[in-house]
């Protein structure tokens, strides 16, 4: 006799039961049952992270972070991180989904209003999913990229941040990375040579006079002298320019082809950035600030 007919002669429950048994019996994996205790969010004194933790009633714990957005620990300790309590942490697509229309919480507000797009609910959403998806890989056993999918390759490039010369060619020899990101090119260009522009205390969107080009592109050149042509660099900007000094300012560092050139006008304005682009052949990041 065939399994087929034994369990045609059987109840459904009874059914169903032996086919979850003879399942488990070829391997499959049984996710535990846990639920979400508190989910508590934290700012570290000094600098921009916010890390949040999800609590459970078996004591596992997952852990994400946030960054750059002020009251999105206000935002999970007081409105998110209670919307989700009892719920079970390894429904994580659902979690994200319900963040956007859940009905209120008993005494409490909306969790996000409308599907309201970015700002600090976006990013303290962003904190608690990823440390969802921590705790969803140490309830399964396994590494998080085995649940994205599976591993692409075995290791990454990285970079380094400098901004003096000498600093990043020890980086470089020292470490053996093959890439270093320039940083404060662009507060150089008004603090250290604060009467060479046309507008000494503006902080965004300013013009960049003849001088002031001059000086990040000196700065850019002594940078890829020191770290050797093999090594790639990347340039930060921090959004301050205007378009005519970005497309100035990229064709001035093209001889030492950079990896990038990063948001040398703000994000938000994406015609600004397409014609930063178009004028010159140094690759635009852009999207830190969005």
């Amino acid at each position: 006799m065939d399994r087929r007919s034994i369990l045609a002669g059987i109840p459904a429950a009874a059914a169903l039961a032996a086919f979850r048994h003879d399942a488990r019996a070829q391997g499959t994996s049984r996710a535990p049952r846990l639920k979400i205790t508190a989910v508590k969010a934290v700012r570290l004194r000094g600098i921009n992270s916010r890390f949040v933790r999800v609590y459970t009633d078996q004591g596992l714990t997952g852990t994400g972070e946030t960054l750059d957005t002020i009251g999105a620990e206000d935002i999970i300790n007081k409105h998110l991180g209670p919307a989700v309590a009892g719920r079970d942490p390894l429904d994580i697509e659902k979690i994200w989904y319900d963040f956007w229309s859940w009905p209120s919480p008993p005494g409490g507000i909306p969790p996000v209003f409308m599907r309201g797009m970015g700002g600090p609910y976006l990013s303290a959403m962003s904190g608690i999913d990823l440390a969802l998806w921590d705790l969803a890989g140490k309830a399964l056993g396994v590494p998080v990229y085995r649940l994205l999918g599976g591993k692409l390759r075995d290791k990454i490039g990285v970079y380094f941040h400098a901004y003096d010369p000498k600093q990043a060619a020890e980086a470089v020899r020292s470490t053996g990375v093959k890439a270093m990101k320039a940083v404060r090119l662009d507060a150089g260009t008004d603090q250290e040579n604060p009467a060479k522009g046309f507008d000494p205390g503006k902080k965004y969107n300013w013009t960049l006079s003849n001088p002031e080009i001059d000086a990040f592109a000196a700065r850019v050149g002594a940078l890829r002298q020191a770290i050797g042509p093999e090594a790639g660099l990347g340039l930060e900007a921090h959004a301050r320019y205007d378009t005519e000094s970005a497309i100035q300012l990229a064709k001035a560092v093209e001889p030492f082809r950079p990896m990038w050139l990063e948001e040398p006008v703000p994000s938000d304005n994406p015609e600004s950035m397409a014609a930063v682009r178009a004028a010159s052949r140094v690759p635009i990041a852009c999207g830190e600030n969005v």
